[in-house]
């Protein structure tokens, strides 16, 4: 995600992130400073986990696994039958 501006990385990033299946992981390579520090802040914020941080020669290197927790929602409005 070079030469963009933020909030665009973390915009895209999240996006990124939607469609993935639990476990998998994106590779997320950005080189614009707010956006190195507030990926792992929307990352956790979503419940997937940063698993690394690499800084080379093209910006910051993060490989994001994406997680099931968010696919476990809480049940509202269910009714309980006993009987």
């Amino acid at each position: 995600m070079g030469d963009l501006a933020c909030p665009y990385p973390v915009i895209y990033t999240r996006k990124a992130l939607g469609p993935l299946k639990p476990g998998g992981i994106l590779e997320v390579l950005t080189d614009n400073p707010p956006s190195c520090e507030n990926i792992p802040g929307i990352v956790e914020e979503d419940d997937h986990e940063v698993i690394g941080v690499t800084r080379v020669e093209e910006g910051v290197y993060y490989p994001v696994k994406s997680s099931l927790k968010r696919f476990l929602k809480p049940l509202k409005n269910y009714c309980v039958f006993s009987g």
